[in-house]
């Protein structure tokens, strides 16, 4: 059997509309990647707005596919990571079926 790997390029993933002053920092966040393995395969997207205070308050505003599973976290001044959002496809009954437009997975909160 041929093993066969490669990486998604990394020209889908931005950072935007990047404002800080004293009070706080937001940004746009937005991934679009393709399967490199699988040129026909429908690209893995997700797109967030995060706004964070002076006091280390976030709030998160985006909307991402179905699949795969992923993460986000907020750290503060280097301690601990803080989990903030965590989607689990096998808990929301999502699959690689879940990669085609549109995006339907909705997300709004704030820790």
């Amino acid at each position: 059997m041929q093993e066969i790997e490669d990486h998604a390029p990394t020209s889908g993933l931005t950072i935007a509309d990047e404002r800080i002053n004293s009070n706080s920092a937001s940004f746009y966040l937005r991934g679009h990647a393709g399967n490199p393995l699988n040129t026909d395969a429908p690209a893995i997207d997700w797109e967030y707005t995060v706004d964070v205070n002076s006091s280390g308050i976030v709030t998160l505003d985006g909307r991402h596919d179905g699949y795969p599973a992923h993460e986000i976290y907020k750290r503060l001044d280097n301690g601990a990571p803080v989990e903030l959002y965590r989607h689990d496809p096998r808990v929301s009954g999502e699959g690689p079926e879940s990669l085609f437009p549109p995006m339907g997975n909705d997300f709004r909160g704030t820790f």
